[in-house]
Formats: C-alpha cells, structure tokens, sequence
C-alpha cells in the first residue's frame, strides 16, 4: 500500500504549475482516510485546493475523516455552493458531531445556508447527550411498512442513496414504531411477491436513545450486529448506529479509560493543552497520592516504637508497597476492562471476587515464600532479631499484603460502578494508595505481634 505523505511534494508541485488533472489522478488512486491523514501536514491554501480537487463523493468521504478543527476551517473558506454541498451529503451523525463543536455565530450562518429539514435533523441530533445512543445515531436508514412487498423494497433500495449502511431493512407500523427486522441475506432469499412482514424478526435487539455509548458498544459486540436500532419510549424507531460508529466509541472509551487509569485527561492529548491546564488536571490525582502518602507517613509513625527496636524492617517498605500496588493494579484493570466490555455482571460479582483473591493468595503464597527465604541473607548488625522470624513477618506480610490488594484491587471498580461513577476513576492512583496503606498496616502489626510473642 502506498503512502500518500510521500508523494507531499509532487502535490505541491502539481498545484504550482495549476496540473489539476494530474492531481485529480493522483487523489483518486488513493482511499479517502489516506488523504484526510496528510491535511494536517499541508498549508491552508493547499488545503483548500486539494478538497477541490476531489470528486464530490471522495470529497464528502474525506471531509468526515477530518478532525472536527479542519473541518472549520475548511468551511470557513469554501465557497457558499461548496459548504451546503458539503452540508448536504454528510451523514446526519457526522454533521451533528461538527455542529457541537462550532461557535453559535457559524452555526447561525450555516444554518442560514442550509435546508430547512437538514437543519432540523442536526437540532434534533444536538439535544441528546453526546455519550449516549442518541448522540451517536444517524437518521439515515431504511425502514418501510409491513405491507410493502420485497418487490416493492427492492425498488425502494435502489433508490435509497441517502442510507448510510443498508445491512438491515427496519420494519415500522403507520406510527414509526419498530415492529421488526429484517436482514439483507433474509432478504435476498425471500419471494418477490411477499410482503417483509413474514420474512421479519420481530424479537429485535435495540436500545434507547439514552442508553449510554458504552453499553451500546457492548450490545453490538454481544449479538454480533452491523448495526442497531435507537428507540424513543414509545418504541418508535429514531435512528440507528453503525458498526464504524461502535469502533470509534470503543477506541474513545479506551483512550478515557487509561487516562483516567493513569490520572490524567484525554485533554492532554497530543500535548496540545496549555501547560497550566495540564498541570491543573494532574493536580487533583497526584493530591490523591499526596494524601495517601501522609496516611502511610501516620502509619509508620505509629508504630515507630517497632522500627525503632528492628531498623532493618525498614528496608522492606518499598517492596511490600510496591508488590501490593502492581497487584491492586493488575486485578483493577482486569475488572474496569470486563465492566466496560460487558464481559462482567456486577450484580454477580461473587465468583469474580473469590477468583482474584484466589490469584492473589497463590502470588502472595509464592513471593511471600521467596521473600522469606531470602530475607535472612539480608540481615545486617544493627538487626536484633531472629533471622528466620525476620524471614516469617517479611514473607507473612507479603503474602498478606498482595490478597489485601487484589481484593482491593477488585471491589473498588465494582463500588464504583454500582454507585454510577465511572469505574476507570476507581483504578491508577486511588487503587495504590489504598493498598500501600493497607500493606504498611499489615506489615507493622505483624511485626508488632510476631516480635512481641515469638
């Protein structure tokens, strides 16, 4: 496959001595993702040039590849044919996705541009929530009547160019309301002569125009869809979403995840945010870290009767802090991906608690068992304990340490996903700082109570 981004100069070159044809050929060799990738490499006039270059279909194509930035800048200098044109043939979801993202005054302009049902259509789009089904959804679909014949449906398809996927055929009653589904293969396969109301699915998989992105994404992946039907509460069919629409959801949650994951911001994205506002959105995390560190700081402070009498127990702070923030961690992640893929139930969380601190206990047996062997080598002159009773709270700790943190590491997302906060929030530094607290505890009571008695 050939990169676009290497053949830069001969476009420029093509655009000096006005070769508009050779341009042409050159574009049309390549797929509308490919020319949208070198926009941001190429100077406003060569822009503004290339997209005219462009056939109208491929032009349209590339435009909703854009990034939302480029996208207003490129309105802001087409002519007034070419913006409504462009307007015009967007799929309904992509204009509604730009149209967030404008100032009132150019969205007052290009509404004056506009045709009036277009102009609708994006207003209707504009009052659902971006993260929900409705916010994603596109009007362009097809949906007929029970009694319309499959001959009569294959002449509709025919001319039904403003659908932007025909994977399904949509079957609505005389008030819009979704009755059934019927698939292309089905479709395919049925007699001319048959109205599609007895070739339809009528148990169809569908969702509400709230129902949240995510959950969305994780029913299209469950039943293996193309797409799915949006509702409205009396069942009467809005919209649907696509299957290019689940992919971008799935990356965009993803990406906010591990940044949530790592307390941080999508905002930072690309360093494009000023230096302030960085600092400004790491700063409630890191005070995350801050206060936990000065709970660990008590902790240690209270039992330094006990450090104070074995200074080497010291030495191993930062590795039971450490192993039981990785493990915390890991079973975190573990559990915010399965919530966000719907590959777990919260409300049947028993079996997946009891299997993480199950993993918890077999690493924690293992690295404890480790530790405590080779604690005694460790030992130095100011030690004024047993080696092997050194070897026992070190390794007991660990052991203990690493259950606590997968059991941590566990019940937080799903606390937080029961309470309706998102569950990402509930992994990276809170997940830490709670278990390095929890292994601090585990560590100097086990030393206060093994030294005092053995």
């Amino acid at each position: 496959m050939k990169n676009l981004a290497l053949f830069i100069p001969e476009i420029r070159e093509f655009l000096e001595i006005g070769a508009e044809d050779r341009l042409q050929r050159l574009l049309q060799e390549f797929h509308p993702a490919d020319i949208a990738e070198i926009f941001e490499e190429l100077k406003l006039d060569e822009k503004v040039a290339v997209f005219r270059a462009l056939q109208d279909e491929k032009a349209i194509s590339v435009f909703e590849q854009l990034d939302t930035s480029l996208q207003q800048e490129l309105l802001e200098v087409l002519s007034k044919k070419k913006t409504v044109e462009v307007l015009d043939e967007m799929a309904s979801d992509e204009r509604a996705d730009l149209f967030s993202e404008l100032e009132p005054k150019t969205i007052d302009r290009l509404f004056r541009l506009m045709k009036k049902e277009e102009v609708a259509d994006v207003k209707k789009l504009l009052k659902y929530k971006e993260d929900t089904a409705g916010g994603i959804m596109t009007t362009d679909y097809v949906a007929l009547r029970e009694e319309t014949t499959v001959e009569e449906t294959t002449t509709y398809l025919r001319e039904a160019v403003e659908a932007e996927t025909i994977s399904y055929i949509y079957v609505v009653d005389k008030e819009d309301r979704l009755t059934g589904v019927v698939s292309i293969r089905t479709f395919i396969m049925a007699r001319p002569n048959i109205p599609i109301s007895q070739i339809m699915t009528r148990d169809v998989v569908k969702v509400s125009v709230d129902t949240d992105q995510e959950e969305v994404a994780a029913i299209v992946a469950k039943y293996n869809l193309l797409a799915i039907p949006v509702v409205e509460d009396d069942n009467r069919l809005v919209g649907i979403v696509t299957v290019d629409d689940i992919i971008d959801v799935i990356e965009k949650e993803a990406t906010e995840d591990i940044y949530k994951m790592t307390g941080t911001s999508p905002e930072e994205e690309l360093l494009k945010a000023p230096v302030f506002k960085v600092a400004f959105i790491r700063l409630p995390w890191l005070f995350t870290f801050l206060i936990g560190g000065i709970i660990a700081g008590f902790v240690i402070r209270l039992f330094n009767v006990t450090l104070s009498e074995i200074i080497t127990l010291t030495f191993f702070i930062p590795l039971i802090m450490g192993m039981a923030g990785n493990v915390g961690i890991q079973s975190s992640t573990i559990i915010v991906r399965g919530i966000a893929i719907g590959h777990i139930d919260i409300d049947r969380i028993k079996g997946i608690l009891f299997k993480e601190i199950g993993i918890g206990l077999i690493m924690g047996g293992i690295c404890g068992v480790g530790i405590g062997l080779i604690t005694p080598f460790l030992r130095t002159e100011t030690c004024v304990v047993e080696t092997h009773l050194l070897g026992i709270i070190v390794g007991l700790s660990i052991f203990l340490a690493l259950t606590a943190a997968a059991f941590v590491g566990t019940i937080s997302p799903i606390l937080f996903k029961k309470l309706h906060i998102d569950p990402a929030a509930a992994s990276g530094p809170l997940v830490t700082a709670t278990t390095d607290i929890t292994g601090l505890l585990i560590y100097f009571v086990l030393a206060t109570i093994l030294i005092k008695y053995l």
